[in-house]
């Protein structure tokens, strides 16, 4: 195999269980994570608001010095960011980076959250800390269906849980529906909605 293209992983038929491993990225992921980023900047790019997005989010050219330095940032003690990957028998199939958020002068960010057994929303508490920001979420097409999306949204939601954070950022496009409903299923609900009015030339 060429030691600059990542191995390939068969499709997975939906339904199947599957043993899924989410761990932190290492070096040796780095091309499976260019190819996962070049899969993910391909299809954003073509929904609606995609576009200005890119323009405004993607990584940095080259793509693997980016994500080597994304890598090696979160593989150091204290990091506010990390990048972890999801395997299938060892294949990296997906990867999501995150990172932890303060108000500009440094403190935390106050919310009021649901407190109670219920979850009653009238039972509001005030809850301080870091707000976790997803910053990348992709899986890759052959791999989607069998829960490597979930697996690496609950492992970025445990660690922002583990650094006291008093809640988790994610994005979604406005027509991508299944991205809602894949965030809706996880308790993610709507705090903000970005209007964009695009000008002429």
């Amino acid at each position: 195999m060429d030691g600059d293209q990542a191995p390939a992983v068969q499709n997975v038929d939906v339904g199947v269980v599957v043993d899924i491993e989410v761990r932190e990225a290492i070096a040796e992921d780095l091309a499976a994570l260019t190819q996962l980023v070049e899969e993910f900047e391909s299809e954003i790019g073509s929904e609606k608001g995609g576009d200005v997005w890119l323009r405004l989010h993607r990584r940095p050219l080259p793509l693997v010095v980016s994500l080597a330095d994304s890598v090696r940032l979160g593989a150091e003690r204290h990091s506010r960011s990390w990048v972890l990957v999801a395997t299938i028998d060892d294949v990296v199939v997906g990867f999501a980076s995150a990172l932890l958020k303060l108000l500009p002068d440094g403190a935390d960010v106050a919310l009021l959250v649901p407190h109670g057994a219920d979850a009653d929303p009238n039972a509001l508490k005030a809850k301080s800390g870091p707000i976790g920001e997803l910053t990348e979420l992709m899986v890759t097409s052959e791999a989607r269906g069998v829960g490597v999306g979930r697996a690496l949204l609950n492992s970025v939601v445990d660690r922002c849980v583990g650094h006291g954070c008093a809640g988790v950022d994610a994005v979604a496009l406005p027509g991508a529906r299944i991205t809602k409903n894949f965030f809706e299923a996880a308790h993610f609900t709507a705090r903000a909605i970005v209007v964009h009015h695009r000008l002429g030339p």
